[in-house]
């Protein structure tokens, strides 16, 4: 993630032109810079929104944190919270940025970010002992079928949420 960092960070303001006001004007803008395109790290930002010509590496170092990151804590209490706030964090920064071009691909984001904090429930729920039984099988086929469902909602009717 740093190597990326630093080499967008050399062309943040060709990657985020500050003279240009509407943001499909430096979309069209930067896609014209013949240098900087022949950088490839350049490619990960194009994407984005000019302003958040970075989160490439933002999305890099969220994986980390959902990742290896939880192998610090020592016991699985510490660890549980640790990944609800995060995803939770992250669910709501990342809906706050919206920083895809595309809205269709903020609301798969979206979505997936979604289905990250429902697998954390489903889990804490496991845990807890409130999905034993049969009557517990069916409630556990729901709760894993609707975020599904959602997600091919939008894949399907392209649906934008934004």
């Amino acid at each position: 993630p740093l190597f990326l960092f630093f080499s967008l960070f050399r062309w943040r303001h060709q990657l985020n032109p500050p003279t240009y006001e509407d943001e499909y004007r430096a979309v069209r803008a930067r896609r014209k810079n013949k240098a900087m395109m022949k950088d490839s790290a350049v490619l990960f930002a194009l994407e984005y929104r000019p302003a958040y010509w970075w989160f490439e590496v933002w999305s890099l170092v969220r994986r980390f944190f959902l990742t290896a990151l939880l192998l610090v804590f020592e016991t699985l209490e510490s660890c549980t919270l640790y990944v609800l706030f995060a995803v939770l964090g992250m669910l709501v920064l990342e809906r706050e940025w919206s920083a895809n071009l595309d809205a269709y691909l903020v609301n798969i984001q979206y979505t997936l970010n979604l289905q990250i904090l429902f697998a954390v429930l489903y889990m804490l729920l496991l845990d807890a002992g409130m999905l034993d039984g049969e009557l517990a099988a069916e409630d556990t086929t729901g709760l894993t079928t609707l975020p599904v469902f959602i997600s091919a909602c939008l894949l399907v009717f392209n649906i934008t949420l934004v």
